[in-house]
């Protein structure tokens, strides 16, 4: 069977192993650098947690492909990423340099992680973090007063960042930016993960996004 008449199914499988061999193997949480002496091992780094998130993604995407030590390797990928923001605060920025899209990949690998092990002890640290991060990609400063239940809690009490203008704006670069304004989707890319796991899907998700959306169109 081919896929495109050029590539088969076979093929594919055996180049997404290898990919994902390579990617983990490498991560700093393993314990194979990337060539010694010509690279370093990846990660903990400014989108290293973003990369971890989609390489552990098409993991648990296709984990009945992988063996024992392969999804131990992609694990300890995903876990040692997501556990750099168990404490660490949401960014911040406003004018010129809006950090909504860091908190919005940072937030994947967190929800990766609550949804792909149930079972660890940090599983709910991460979907709690997970949260902080996705409603703090588009929280503006008034939104810090909102006494509106989401999630469980009154909205002020998840935000202690603010990223954009009260009309619902991105800046990056020194503008308003539509590039960055389409960083929505990167919070969305997080429901399937939910549903994958049989978990309903955070109303944070789509904090704000639909009038960011409204204002790109």
């Amino acid at each position: 069977e081919t896929l495109t008449g050029q590539v088969t199914l076979e093929q594919i499988k055996a180049d997404l192993l290898a990919l994902l061999r390579y990617l983990a193997i490498t991560h700093k949480a393993n314990f194979l650098p990337a060539y010694s002496g010509f690279m370093k091992p990846w990660g903990d780094q400014w989108q290293s947690a973003f990369s971890a998130a989609i390489a552990g993604e098409s993991a648990w995407m296709a984990w009945d492909l992988l063996d024992e030590n392969l999804k131990l390797l992609c694990a300890r990928m995903v876990i040692h990423e997501a556990n750099r923001f168990n404490t660490r605060p949401p960014d911040s920025g406003v004018l010129k340099n809006t950090r909504s899209e860091d908190n919005a990949w940072n937030s994947e690998v967190l929800a990766l992680a609550g949804c792909m092990f149930p079972d660890h002890p940090n599983s709910s640290i991460w979907r709690e973090r997970a949260i902080i991060y996705m409603i703090n990609a588009y929280a503006r400063e008034a939104d810090r007063q909102e006494t509106r239940t989401i999630d469980g809690r009154p909205v002020k009490d998840w935000i202690p960042a603010v990223n954009i203008p009260p009309d619902y704006t991105l800046e990056n670069h020194g503008r308003v930016h539509p590039d960055y304004m389409m960083s929505t989707w990167t919070v969305f890319r997080n429901a399937h993960l939910y549903r994958a796991a049989g978990l309903p899907i955070p109303e944070s998700l789509s904090y704000n996004s639909r009038h960011v959306y409204q204002v790109l169109k």
